[in-house]
């Protein structure tokens, strides 16, 4: 489902190009901005908008904004469904963490962490 949004051009923005208006206005990038103009998406006064056209005094600016598509997140080598796994701290003040997988006998040193018991 997309948004769309009528917009009144306020006074600091007559003159400006309608790409850099509506990032300006939107928080989006002047190449988004244009990309929606070229695909018709921006109406000025009701008529399609070029990214290059001129904002005028009494304008409004029609804007669509298509949702996103869905793109899975990548996997990565930590879960295969492309989490990172939960940890926990062993201690506080050196900020030591272990997977929550670790074996049970794990100890944990500044770079690594084992689970040889101690003194081997």
């Amino acid at each position: 489902m997309s948004s769309s949004r009528m917009l009144p051009v306020p006074d600091a923005l007559v003159g400006e190009r309608v790409d850099a208006a509506l990032a300006r206005m939107l928080g989006l990038s002047r190449s988004r901005c244009a990309e929606l103009c070229a695909a018709g998406l921006v109406l000025i006064n009701a008529v399609s908008a070029d990214k290059s056209a001129r904002l005028g005094a009494d304008d409004v600016i029609e804007v669509t904004i298509p949702e996103p598509e869905n793109k899975p997140a990548p996997a990565t080598d930590m879960d295969p469904g492309g989490r990172a796994p939960p940890f926990w701290v062993t201690s506080r003040q050196r900020g030591i963490a272990l997977p929550a997988t670790a074996p049970p006998n794990a100890r944990a040193s500044s770079t690594a962490w084992t689970s040889e018991p101690p003194g081997q």
